[in-house]
């Protein structure tokens, strides 16, 4: 069983959320109305037969995935794993990696920014 937290009507399952919201619930509670709002962007992970699986993001169909890093092998993550974006008119959705945590940490923080796209060199 995993956490679950709803945020803005959108259900976030990890524990990361749950975390966020309490500063946000008391910077209103002490205002005495709405000050700010949690726009946190929704992420999870899980380790699965020795992989680290992450991913940040909401993405939609029709999303175009670009690997930035890393690459797949007959459909699955090659060697090393990967670190693909999933992009919306011009602008980063979502990131997906596997096995490829430091990478993805600044994928997810640069998408928290909200300012566009996110920037990796394709290696």
């Amino acid at each position: 069983m995993g956490d679950a937290a709803r945020v803005g009507g959108s259900r976030a399952e990890h524990w990361t959320s749950a975390t966020e919201q309490p500063r946000v619930a008391v910077a209103n509670l002490l205002a005495g109305r709405t000050a700010e709002n949690l726009r946190s962007v929704p992420y999870f992970w899980s380790d699965q037969y020795g992989a680290r699986i992450q991913f940040a993001g909401r993405h939609r169909d029709g999303d175009t995935v670009r690997i930035t890093e890393g690459g797949l092998s007959d459909g699955a993550p090659a060697e090393g794993g990967f670190l693909a974006l999933y992009e919306r008119d011009g602008r980063t959705t979502a990131v997906l990696s596997v096995d490829h945590p430091r990478p993805f940490m600044r994928a997810r923080r640069e998408l928290a920014r909200g300012e566009g796209p996110v920037r990796f060199r394709v290696r």
